[in-house]
């Protein structure tokens, strides 16, 4: 996905968020999931725009687990629409799947390592046809590489 599209992407899904799954947040999941109450160590107040929805992808993978599998609101809370609750989960579904498009490709922070005695031997090996382990040795010398 082009830098274009993926804007364009959360452009949309911040006004789908903004429209209804806030709405449907505040109407069937705040009142144990607020701030204030915080019911299963989860906080779903705090994410009031897309930028702090994306800081915490596995929350909503929760989320998402949650409402598909219909374990949430429970059986004695009020229940969200079929509608609402479809719409809910195609917009997760729809998040998840934008954010993965936007990192493909970047593995994410790389750092460096140090390589053991045994890789770094096997990677002298590997280049020059020297082996380093027995690089004394009379049957093989660096001019014959």
């Amino acid at each position: 996905m082009g830098t274009r599209g993926a804007e364009e992407t959360f452009n949309q899904l911040a006004g789908e968020y903004a429209a209804a799954v806030r709405s449907l947040l505040e109407q069937n999941c705040l009142g144990c999931h607020s701030t204030e109450k915080r019911m299963g160590e989860l906080d779903l107040e705090r994410f009031s725009t897309l930028r702090q929805v994306r800081g915490d992808l596995p929350t909503w993978q929760k989320v998402l687990e949650m409402l598909s599998s219909e374990q949430m609101p429970p059986e004695v809370a009020p229940q969200p629409s079929e509608e609402a609750r479809s719409e809910a989960v195609r917009w997760v579904r729809r998040l998840l799947d934008a954010v993965a498009l936007a990192r493909a490709g970047d593995p994410g922070r790389v750092l460096l390592r140090r390589l053991s005695n045994a890789e770094y031997n096997y990677s002298v090996r590997d280049l020059t046809g020297v082996d380093l382990e027995h690089f004394g040795d009379s049957d093989q010398r660096l001019s014959e590489v």
